[in-house]
């Protein structure tokens, strides 16, 4: 739970070689092993995936996708998203 004092997010260094290292990054909705694959959403779509790769039966199982919001208040716009929602 993160509450004051706890950061929003932090993360556990447990191994490293090299340049290379293993974590755990510790968010809100919870903790996500690294290295990990991450779909990045820019203008409201996650580029080279179908809808079936990220909910279906054999999806990814993504524990974390990144959305550029920059992107989104351009396009399609604040108004937009804000009577959409979220889930």
């Amino acid at each position: 739970n993160f509450q004051p004092p706890h950061p929003a997010l932090c993360f556990h260094i447990h191994a490293t070689s090299q340049r290379a290292r293993y974590t755990t990054v510790h968010l809100p909705h919870g903790p996500v092993p690294t290295p990990v694959f991450m779909p990045v959403g820019t203008k409201g779509t996650l580029k080279g995936l179908t809808p079936m790769d990220v909910t279906g039966s054999n999806a990814l199982n993504n524990q974390i996708i990144l959305a550029n919001t920059y992107h989104l208040a351009l396009q399609p716009g604040t108004e937009l998203v804000r009577d959409v929602g979220t889930a």
